[in-house]
């Protein structure tokens, strides 16, 4: 991605993702919460969240312009969790996408 990164998000399991907070914004309804930023003095603010690696991998790749994963490759424990994180921060074509692969 040709952005710079002014964001880093940090998975449950300690993988950490640049990301930029306009395409956050854009994308979502409620990410990142601003209780979750830390604030660093010589970079990118980090936010931690409760997700899994894999879940945030798939969910910046609906954050972009571009061709989303195929949901319906998805094993179903992954399916159904990411279809949780797309809820819970309101990226709602991703939520579509995850229910219509549940069906």
């Amino acid at each position: 991605c040709p952005y710079p990164v002014d964001i880093i998000l940090e998975s449950s399991d300690g993988k950490k993702f640049g990301a930029h907070t306009t395409n956050l914004e854009l994308y979502s309804d409620s990410f990142p919460n601003i209780n979750m930023i830390t604030k660093t003095t010589d970079g990118p603010e980090i936010v931690k969240l409760s997700e899994t690696a894999d879940i945030i991998f798939l969910m910046l790749q609906f954050m972009h312009n571009q061709v989303h994963p195929d949901c319906d490759s998805l094993k179903p424990g992954l399916l159904l969790d990411l279809a949780k994180a797309t809820e819970k921060y309101g990226m709602y074509p991703a939520f579509e996408a995850c229910k219509k692969a549940m069906r």
